[in-house]
């Protein structure tokens, strides 16, 4: 298996959680939007794209580590994750697509363990009705311009902290 078809499991009221089997390479669009119970999600390494909405509206999903795989999460991939505290994204990540993570209320911090893209694209609305979201902890470097990327991005002065 290489991909989930796009809405596989889309409103699955009792998924919990899930294990994306390793052959996969792309989450397609809608696959588990509005599974509101999905608490728990591994991602594989070899997955280089979360498409559409992938996970938009899965309201019990509080914690989310992208591999280093990962090119691009396409729009709305997160979108309405309630309960989304923390998402680490690795420095292979080119895009982020609009409203990626928009009206994820309870998102705090997003850590970019490995560094962050020099070619990182952020969609509109990315990072949009986030009230939460406070910190960007990143490893190397993060220039101003970046910096003024996210400022700009979600709409207010946020700490950015450096970690090695």
């Amino acid at each position: 298996m290489t991909e989930i078809g796009g809405a596989a499991f889309c409103a699955c009221g009792s998924l919990e959680k899930i294990t994306i089997p390793n052959g996969v390479n792309e989450i397609e669009r809608w696959v588990f939007s509005d599974c509101r119970s999905l608490k728990e999600v591994t991602i594989p390494s070899r997955v280089t794209e979360i498409g559409e909405a992938a996970f938009r509206g899965c309201r019990s999903l509080k914690e989310v580590t992208i591999p280093n795989s990962v090119k691009k999460i396409e729009h709305g991939g997160f979108k309405g994750c309630r309960s989304l505290k923390e998402v680490t994204i690795p420095s292979s990540i080119i895009k982020i697509g609009e409203e990626a993570f928009s009206s994820c209320r309870s998102l705090k911090e997003i850590i970019f363990y490995d560094g962050v893209n020099v070619n990182l694209e952020i969609g509109k609305g990315a990072l949009a009705n986030c009230p939460n979201l406070d910190t960007i902890k990143y490893k190397g470097n993060l220039s101003e311009v970046q910096k003024s990327m996210f400022i700009y991005k979600i709409g207010r002065n946020i700490n950015f902290v450096q970690i090695n």
